[in-house]
């Protein structure tokens, strides 16, 4: 049985906590043998020399083992079934913990999800997706939602830690454009001071379009783009299938 795309998920958060282990133990070693060389102790200096080299090959190992470019390609997380553009917005507002919505036209939404993310979920329909377009829309809605929620341009640290950006854009099916704007590293755009996440849903198909995330990523984006996956995925009941786009 292959692994499932949140087991890919669930394995790059084991590698940074073992990162960060390493990290920790080439810390305390440098310490020890730092402390033991003072001592003139050799013989513990050098078998904690030995341990920290020994950590360093396996940090450099398992990076470059863990960082490597899989699949650039957008992942596909198939729904129970297809979802009719009439009812999205609809289905939105029924998901656990929207606190709030505004829908500006039959195309165009904010939702804000609350728990323990903090998700703006900015939502605009096409029936044939173009990045100028978006741009466009996305411009003008932000500008809307800041205004109707009085909402400030610029977040503490503290805030952006649990803040998120999601732009979910809305097809009757998944163009070239889209696909191509859906294969950048989506740990780039969760690494800024408010983490960014574009996904798409093919509403003919049912299937949620994700960007993959790949190379160096940090533990809180990666459960926080978990997080906005899963609700996501609560549109249409449980995903029983994934797959990356070839």
């Amino acid at each position: 049985m292959g692994k499932t795309y949140f087991d890919r998920l669930r394995k790059m958060k084991r590698f940074c906590l073992f990162e960060a282990t390493l990290l920790l133990c080439i810390g305390g070693f440098s310490v020890a043998a730092i402390l033991f060389g003072i001592g003139k102790q050799w013989p513990g200096c050098i078998a904690f020399i030995i341990l920290i080299a020994v950590a360093i090959v396996l940090l450099v190992l398992y990076n470059k083992r863990m960082r490597r470019i899989e699949d650039c390609h957008p992942y596909v997380l198939t729904l129970n079934t297809p979802l009719p553009k009439e009812t999205v917005f609809e289905k939105l507002g029924e998901l656990p913990y929207v606190q709030n919505s505004k829908i500006y036209s039959e195309n165009e939404a904010v939702f804000f999800f609350r728990k323990n993310l903090h998700v703006r979920a900015l939502t605009v329909y096409f029936s044939d997706f173009s990045k100028t377009e978006f741009d466009r829309a996305k411009s003008r809605l932000n500008k809307k939602i800041n205004k109707a929620f009085a909402i400030k341009p610029e977040i503490s640290k503290f805030e952006a830690v649990k803040a998120v950006r999601l732009n979910l854009i809305l097809t009757d099916a998944c163009n070239a454009e889209l696909h191509g704007f859906l294969s950048r590293n989506a740990a780039e755009t969760m690494r800024r001071v408010e983490g960014i996440l574009n996904i798409a849903v093919d509403l003919n198909r049912g299937e949620v379009l994700i960007p993959a995330m790949f190379g160096d990523c940090i533990f809180s984006d990666i459960r926080k783009y978990e997080r906005c996956v899963k609700e996501i995925c609560l549109l249409s009941g449980t995903v029983y299938n994934d797959k990356s786009t070839e």
